[in-house]
């Protein structure tokens, strides 16, 4: 069943992740502003796909940049079992920009990978 959904949701899923490469999210201790701006977009995404509960949590940290954490939850039919998700959405400076073949916060997308800065394949 869990396949099923994940097939008929591929593409939204491979657009929603190419908009959120494009979102820098440095952490200020590399030089960036943290992940506020990319929260603020997987925030919207979220509430557009109507998760039963969804809380936000921002904290400004002590350069005074906000630090942001979302816990989203939908619940099963019979409330049995737990499935837990955790990820973080900052990404590590992109290094040495000539060392890439493209943009790193303008991601590619080639058959089933799509290549750019915080995309893990």
């Amino acid at each position: 069943m869990i396949e099923k959904i994940v097939e008929e949701m591929k593409d939204e899923m491979v657009k929603t992740m190419v908009e959120m490469i494009q979102i820098k999210a440095i952490s200020p201790e590399l030089g960036g502003t943290g992940e506020k701006e990319r929260a603020d977009y997987l925030e919207k995404v979220l509430k557009a796909i109507g998760f039963d509960e969804l809380k936000r949590l921002d904290v400004v940290d002590e350069s005074y940049y906000v630090r942001s954490n979302i816990i989203a939850k939908i619940k099963g039919t019979e409330g049995k079992k737990t499935l837990w998700l955790a990820a973080h959405i900052d990404t590590v400076p992109e290094g040495d920009i000539s060392l890439w073949k493209t943009d790193p916060f303008k991601p590619v997308v080639e058959g089933d990978k799509i290549y750019g800065r915080g995309n893990s394949r």
